[in-house]
This record gives structure tokens, C-alpha cells and sequence, in this order.
């Protein structure tokens, strides 16, 4: 990828950010290219929480301009493998698990300079990672959100979404995402599939289609629909659907009782990246102040490090810390990832609402 590709993707990304203005690095720039980093999130509260925790005090202490994208984690990965060692498309990348691994197994991402991230020592000793390619910087769950005020019955199980009451209500994401792939890995679940048997799944996905209203490319999408009431009830992370509910929509969020699905969100260094900032960025990420933020209401993505309190009202929901974790569902993802780029091309051909 080129300096002006890498122009054109930071330009694009902003598009799809809706409208922010963003300026990408070129050649030639001297010491002023020094001086900025790129980083993606997936929008939303993941951008004002990460502009607030982190890019702001770098841009206070050392003088740096951050300029974000937002782009899904699998997006993210293929087009860093494509920037083949030349301008990556960001300096930092966020990642869920699933891609995060493939990155990793590819060689996509630099080895951490571990001794510059002093605040790596206060992860919960449970999430740090054997081969530092990356940092954990927040943990999320997934499970069902639905419409409290327009929904008589409250769901309690992925088997609840046949519910006959909720019927033109659904909403989906698609597998291009996270949160589309571990909902078609759960609902394949409940039908007698798993990682290597996916096929219960887009059965039972086509069931569904007469109840459902939309399929979304983003949960940040599929956040919108919850909140402009054009979808009532739909599987989703449990950040999005604690922002809805901030907002006195009546949005609110169940785990089902076959277990909710959790996940890392990963930061990592792209090759040819700016390597200080990007160092100094991941250290910032995991320090007190930036988890805090980065917990806090508006935000509601768990801590990875120790001493982050969360509010009383939240507990249970948001995933405080490890034990919080052991007792959800992880997918497993080094079965997943060979298989998922047919299961979202499936999906594109066969999943139609």
C-alpha cells in the first residue's frame, strides 16, 4: 500500500465515520510525519473512548496529532497484509480475537517492544499473552438485546428468537463482524452444530427470516436500527446495548441462558508503523486513567488491568475482570478462522431479508 493509498483509505474510512475529516501522512513530510499516528477503532463510544483515555494525552505530552479510522477488525487485517511491509493503513490496529489470531499467524504484526509498555505489568495475569503481538486493552460480551417497553415477553434464551411475539422484530449483523459470526456460531449451537459443523446454523438463520426486519453490515449499524426502533430485539455486545439503554430507549440487555459469548479487543503494531507513538499509544491505552475512561458509563467496555472498578449498577453485565470471563463462552476461533471467509461469502449469496 502506497503513501496515497494509504490517503485514499484513511479518506474513505472517514467517509463511512460519517463525514469527520482526516489527513493522512505522506512522503517527504519530514519531521512532521514524526509526529502523527493512525489508529483504528470501530467508531462510536470506541472513538471517544479511545480519543479521551489515550489520544489526547498524546497529543498533550508529545506534541502528536492522532487521526482515527473506523474499520471493522477483518477489515482492517486484510488490508494491512496487503500494505506487504510498505505504509501500513493504520500504526495501531485494533482487533477482536478472531482476526487478532490470524494477524498474529500470518506475522502481520511487529513483536511488542515489551520493556517500553511498562503499564503491560498491571493486565490481570489471565490475559497476558505468551507471544506479545498484542495487548488486551478491553473485554466485551455478547448476548441479546431487546425492547423492554415494546417486547411483552423478555427473551432468556437464543431459542427465544423463534418467539412467534417478536416476529418482523429481528435484526441481525452479519458475519463480516464478530458479533454475526459467534450469532451464527450460537444459533448453529442450539441445532446441534459447532466450529466444524456450521450448517445447523445457516438453517436456522433462514428460519428466521420471515421475523426478520434487517441484516446489518456493523453492530454499530445494527445499534441504530435498536435505537430508531426499526428492530426490536437482536444479538448484540453488551457495550452497544448499555449505551442504548443511557439513552432511555429501553433498550436492555440479557445473557441467555446457554451462555454469553466473550472476547478481548487487541492492540497491536503494524509493521513500518511509527513505532514510538504506536508504543507509547498501547502503554497509555492500559494505563488507569485511559481503562477508567474506557469503563466508565458511555463507554461500558471492561477493564483488562487490575484496580478499574465498575459502577454497582453494571456489574453483572459489564466483564470486570477474569472470573467475570470464566464464566461465559468462548468460541474457538483457531477453528473458526478457516473457515469464516466461506461462511461470509456463503452468507453474501444465501442470507437475504
Amino acid at each position: 500500500m502506497s503513501a496515497l493509498t494509504r490517503r485514499e483509505f484513511i479518506a474513505g474510512s472517514a467517509a463511512v465515520a460519517g463525514g469527520l475529516t482526516f489527513a493522512g501522512r505522506g512522503v517527504g513530510q519530514g519531521h512532521a510525519q514524526a509526529k502523527e499516528l493512525v489508529a483504528n477503532t470501530y467508531g462510536g463510544f470506541w472513538e471517544t473512548g479511545h480519543r479521551q483515555g489515550v489520544a489526547a494525552v498524546l497529543e498533550k505530552e508529545y506534541g502528536a496529532k492522532v487521526t482515527f479510522v473506523a474499520v471493522l477488525a477483518n477489515e482492517i487485517v486484510a488490508r494491512t497484509k496487503a500494505a506487504a511491509g510498505s505504509k501500513p493503513p493504520v500504526d495501531v490496529a485494533l482487533t477482536d480475537d478472531g482476526p487478532f489470531l490470524n494477524a498474529v499467524k500470518e506475522e502481520i504484526f511487529l513483536p511488542l517492544p515489551m520493556a517500553k509498555i511498562p503499564n503491560a505489568a498491571k493486565l490481570f495475569p489471565q490475559y497476558k499473552p505468551q507471544n506479545p503481538y498484542g495487548l488486551p486493552v478491553s473485554a466485551s460480551v455478547i448476548g441479546i438485546a431487546y425492547n423492554a417497553k415494546k417486547l411483552k415477553e423478555k427473551p432468556t434464551s437464543w431459542a427465544d428468537l423463534w418467539n412467534p411475539g417478536y416476529k418482523g422484530r429481528l435484526g441481525f449483523a452479519t458475519p463480516a463482524s464478530t458479533l454475526g459470526t459467534v450469532t451464527l456460531l450460537s444459533l448453529a449451537r442450539i441445532k446441534g452444530g459447532d466450529e466444524t459443523k456450521i450448517e445447523p446454523g445457516f438453517e436456522a438463520v433462514k428460519s428466521l427470516l420471515p421475523s426478520t426486519s434487517s441484516i446489518a453490515a456493523t453492530p454499530a449499524s445494527l445499534q441504530t436500527l435498536l435505537e430508531r426502533g426499526e428492530v426490536d430485539i437482536a444479538p448484540m455486545w453488551h457495550a452497544n446495548t448499555l449505551v442504548l439503554k443511557a439513552k432511555g430507549t429501553g433498550i436492555e440487555f440479557v445473557f441467555p441462558k446457554e451462555g454469553g459469548i466473550f472476547g478481548l479487543a487487541w492492540l497491536s503494531i503494524t509493521k513500518a508503523s511509527n513505532l514510538a507513538l504506536a508504543t507509547a499509544y498501547i502503554n497509555q491505552a492500559l494505563s488507569l486513567d485511559a481503562q477508567k475512561v474506557l469503563a466508565s458509563p458511555g463507554h461500558f467496555l471492561g477493564p483488562t488491568v487490575q484496580g478499574v472498578s465498575v459502577p454497582a449498577e453494571y456489574r453483572g453485565i459489564i466483564p470486570a475482570s477474569p472470573e467475570d470471563m470464566a464464566r461465559l463462552i468462548k468460541a474457538d476461533w483457531s477453528k473458526i478462522n478457516p473457515v469464516r471467509p466461506e461462511w461470509i461469502n456463503r452468507w453474501n449469496r444465501e442470507i437475504k431479508v
